[in-house]
């Protein structure tokens, strides 16, 4: 396995130099910035597990789409994405628990079985659609 980090990247100066993203490839660790939706798709079908450990989020769209595809996501669990999705394969866990994401990492890719078995209720879950999302926004306005 390769641990791949696919999308915007916050640190820019770190990412776009040639000699730190070699060091991160020695380590099995690819970097994919900028990724056009059908990339993004087979790197999110061939992927045995997602991880979202953001401090931030916009609509938590990256652990909506791993549960739509099927994959568990190991996820912040101070995102409200975290704290409103209620599906066993959203894997909330503290941010700031280096430990606790080491071991999730390890037990989800060492354990094919359990992805499997979780794998069939990520795909329970139903996105909400645009609309809905936005009565339940325009509900909340004074």
């Amino acid at each position: 396995y390769r641990l791949v980090l696919a999308g915007q990247v916050q640190e820019e100066r770190k990412f776009g130099d040639p000699a730190f993203v070699g060091e991160l490839k020695r380590f099995n660790i690819d970097v994919h910035t900028d990724v056009p939706d059908d990339t993004m798709a087979r790197l999110m079908r061939d992927c045995a597990f997602t991880a979202y450990p953001s401090l931030q989020e916009g609509w938590g769209l990256p652990a909506q789409e791993s549960l739509m595809c099927g994959k568990v996501c190991l996820v912040s669990s101070t995102l409200p994405v975290a704290q409103e999705i209620a599906n066993p394969a959203l894997i909330r866990i503290s941010p700031t628990d280096f430990y606790g994401w080491h071991e999730a990492l390890r037990t989800w890719l060492e354990n094919a079985q359990m992805r499997r078995a979780f794998a069939e209720r990520a795909r329970e879950y139903n996105a909400p659609s645009w609309r809905e999302i936005a009565q339940v926004i325009l509900s909340r306005l004074p």
